[in-house]
């Protein structure tokens, strides 16, 4: 499982039917992340409706053994020694599925509300999620906000120093070209 997930990384698509052996153990695999995808969705939604500390001490009590059980059972797809350090600090592993599990977007039954807070699509989560077990798996570290912003001022200011000599060489040959001609 570990390579099939490593595999489709690069890939914009969730692993298919035709990557597996066995048609009964992809079925299981789309219904366990199904599983995880509901009670992580229940938290996240749980979380966005927070009132007062207590609603989260509720969160922890109904929902968390659910998740938890559902996420070890997502877990039991791998060999146990391709997770042993890799996977199972459930409070972080939970943090990393809350930031892809759903986004404010528009919904046709809340239009005077504007955009809700909605979860992903079954395929969008699984796809997400096994990124996210691949990117585990290749011990890949991510940029943060910060360095994301500032790589792409860099990128800006070399576009403009580009336009700039650009347009000076521009000027430079029109220069010539007059300077020719008179």
């Amino acid at each position: 499982m570990k390579d099939l997930i490593m595999g489709n990384r690069k890939n914009t698509d969730v692993l298919k039917a035709n990557d597996f052996q066995d048609q009964s153990q992809y079925k299981a695999w789309k219904d366990a992340v199904e599983g995880l995808r509901i009670w992580v969705s229940y938290i996240a939604i749980m979380v966005h409706e927070n009132k007062n500390k207590t609603v989260i001490e509720d969160v922890k009590q109904m929902t968390h053994d659910d998740a938890y059980m559902a996420y070890r059972k997502v877990l039991s797809f791998f060999d146990k020694s391709h997770i042993k350090n890799v996977f199972g600090f459930w409070d972080n592993d939970l943090k990393s599925l809350l930031t892809f599990i759903g986004t404010y977007r528009k919904d046709a039954n809340y239009l005077d509300e504007g955009q809700q807070f909605l979860p992903n699509s079954k395929d969008r989560f699984r796809k997400c999620f096994e990124n996210f077990m691949a990117d585990r798996f290749m011990n890949v570290s991510h940029e943060s906000a910060e360095e994301i912003e500032s790589r792409k001022q860099l990128k800006r200011e070399a576009k403009k120093l580009r336009n700039i000599n650009k347009k000076a060489e521009t000027n430079r040959l029109k220069q010539i070209e007059m300077n020719s001609a008179a």
